[in-house]
């Protein structure tokens, strides 16, 4: 009986062990996954810093779009008075820069006139202009389209600027030799310029008031 014990014994001991299978472990895969996302994440950021930048590009772009189509013109404030000053000067020891528009025009014209001339009497349909005196003396008479009453006249003398604006009466007087820059609203072509000009019957001087002009400078 102790015999057989023993042999039981041995058997047990010689005989294979059973061993829990391993558990893999999930940390590497987590890991990985989470390293993946980080990239993934690092991705979208910068898509989405390429969509920022080219909204803005686009933003820019329509920004240009609309300003070549529409440009700020003489009359994108509403009309200008008659006396417009210069929107901005430049000195130092060389001389002096004047600006005459900030605005986008559509012609610009140096003219010359002998003195006892008379020009424009005339009024525009849809133009207008700013003429600026490089040299000399204007009178400049004007009244509205339809008016019987009297022109307006003002003497605007050297480096002084004023508007005419359409459907406007205007007249100038050259007392003496003179030299002005105009710049107008619309292109200037004859054909263009014809076309949108209507002349009067009868020059606004034979029309003028007993009054003297006013003087500007």
């Amino acid at each position: 009986m102790a015999a057989k014990s023993a042999k039981s014994k041995m058997a047990k001991a010689w005989a294979p062990r059973k061993v829990a299978p391993k558990v893999k472990s999930k940390a590497p895969r987590v890991k990985n996954q989470a390293h993946e996302l980080v990239r993934r994440v690092g991705e979208l950021h910068k898509e989405l810093d390429g969509l920022m930048l080219r909204n803005e590009a686009l933003d820019q772009e329509l920004q240009v779009a609309r300003a070549d189509a529409h440009p700020p013109t003489l009359f994108s404030d509403g009309p200008l008075p008659l006396e417009v000053p210069l929107p901005g000067y430049f000195n130092d020891f060389r001389g002096s820069i004047k600006r005459l528009t900030d605005k986008s025009v559509g012609s610009v014209q140096v003219i010359y006139s002998n003195a006892g001339t008379r020009r424009a009497s005339h009024w525009h349909r849809n133009d207008s202009h700013l003429c600026f005196v490089v040299k000399g003396r204007i009178l400049y008479l004007e009244r509205p389209v339809g008016s019987t009453s009297p022109p307006t006249e003002t003497v605007f003398t050297e480096g002084y600027q004023f508007f005419t604006g359409p459907n406007m009466e205007h007249e100038m007087l050259f007392p003496e030799e003179t030299i002005f820059v105009v710049l107008a609203n619309q292109h200037r072509t004859p054909e263009e310029y014809e076309k949108d000009l209507v002349r009067l019957e009868k020059p606004l001087e034979a029309q003028r008031a007993a009054e003297a002009p006013v003087p500007v400078a």
